[in-house]
């Protein structure tokens, strides 16, 4: 247990740290940790076999944070990435079949897409403050759910994909994030002079706590069908990249997406 407390608030510091360094630092920070985790990814999928899968995956986790939101080189970057998967299943077809590609694909695109949309975020006008947005969705959500789980919780989520998780906890998770999601409207509005609109701000954090426990199922499904408990053993006590990310990185294209198609949480 002291390890974990002692792990975790060293990577707490990192993490603040890199999040006020600014966009550079967060674009640094991003590719190194989307590398490591397509590495924990591919070896937990067993596709570290094939070189051209491996170096382009790492080469894409190393890329996309730093194109800037700009979607046209986005959309390039990832077409040449699958022109290239394609063709090496093609000249390696009697090695690599149809599963192994499309496994690497889909494992590749969920890590390097949705974890570069933290650095597209911080890219954003107000992106300063509008970063914390993804830590606090989720985060809060997840330190709610637990707690509330803990204390309230007697009716199983999803027995088969995570035990421990609760319908209690659930809901819990949803009410903690919108309301960590106005405490910090009320930081920024009274102690940054920031212009805030509440109500968008309550409806991105209900979504956030959503999809933050969405994004924890799915990497523990994933874990359950490669026989892991965890990705790696970067921080000792939490595992490595991915299962420290897991709910960080689904929320942030969810956020990204709300802040270009609804509109923003600040003025």
């Amino acid at each position: 247990m002291l390890v974990r407390i002692i792990s975790g608030a060293i990577g707490a510091i990192v993490l603040v740290g890199v999040l006020l360094g600014g966009v550079m630092a967060v674009n640094i920070a991003l590719a190194i940790l989307g590398v490591i985790a397509i590495c924990e990814m591919y070896k937990s999928a067993g596709v570290v076999k094939n070189l051209v899968f491996s170096i382009s995956g790492f080469a894409l986790a190393a890329i996309l944070p730093f194109l800037n939101g700009n979607h046209k080189n986005i959309f390039g970057v990832i077409v040449l990435y699958t022109i290239l998967i394609l063709v090496t299943m093609l000249f390696n077809h009697e090695e690599v079949k149809v599963e192994d590609a499309a496994k690497v694909y889909l494992l590749t695109l969920y890590i390097t897409v949705f974890m570069a949309c933290i650095a597209y975020i911080r890219g954003m006008e107000q992106g300063g403050y509008l970063i914390w947005t993804v830590v606090i969705g989720a985060f809060a959500s997840d330190i709610f759910a637990y707690f509330v789980g803990v204390f309230f919780g007697k009716h199983k989520l999803c027995p088969k994909i995570s035990p421990k998780k609760t319908i209690e906890g659930s809901i819990g998770g949803v009410v903690g994030s919108g309301l960590c999601f106005v405490l910090y409207g009320f930081i920024l509005s009274t102690q940054f002079n920031a212009t805030v609109s509440y109500p968008m701000l309550i409806g991105l954090g209900v979504v956030c706590a959503a999809i933050s426990q969405l994004g924890d199922l799915i990497a523990s499904i994933i874990k359950r069908q490669y026989g892991i408990k965890d990705y790696g053993k970067l921080m000792p006590g939490h595992g490595g990249v991915m299962d420290r990310c897991d709910s960080l990185i689904f929320v942030a294209p969810v956020i990204y997406l709300f802040l270009i198609f609804v509109g923003n949480i600040l003025y």
